[in-house]
C-alpha cells in the first residue's frame, strides 16, 4: 500500500466519522530508501503462485522484470533481487507455518 492509499484510507475514515484500521495507526516506519522495496514487494505479491495450502515464492523474473519496468540499473536491480528474496523468505515462513 502506497502514501496516496493510506492517505485516501485515512481522509475517508476521518470523513465518516470512522476509525483509522490499527494496520496503519500502527505500521512500523521505514528507514530512508527502504519504501522501494517495500512498494516493489508489495506490488508484486500477487505473482506468487499458491496450491496445495503453500504461498510460493515472488519469482525472481517478476522481480527483474518490474526493476525493468521502473529504469532500476543493474547494480541496483541486483541489490533490489536480494531484498525482496529476503523479504519473501522471512513472509513465506510466516505465511507456510499457518498451514
Amino acid at each position: 500500500m502506497d502514501a496516496e492509499e493510506i492517505e485516501s484510507i485515512v481522509s475517508q475514515c476521518l470523513r465518516f466519522g470512522e476509525e483509522i484500521p490499527e494496520y496503519i495507526t500502527k505500521a512500523p516506519t521505514l528507514k530512508n530508501g527502504l519504501e522501494l522495496y517495500f512498494d516493489i514487494f508489495n506490488s508484486l505479491t500477487t505473482d506468487r503462485t499458491y496450491g496445495f495450502g503453500f504461498v510460493g515464492p515472488i519469482p525472481t523474473m517478476a522481480i527483474i522484470n518490474y526493476c525493468d519496468y521502473l529504469g532500476v540499473d543493474d547494480v541496483q536491480k541486483k541489490r533490489t533481487v536480494k531484498v525482496i528474496r529476503l523479504l519473501d523468505f522471512e513472509y513465506l515462513k510466516i505465511a507456510n507455518e499457518k498451514k
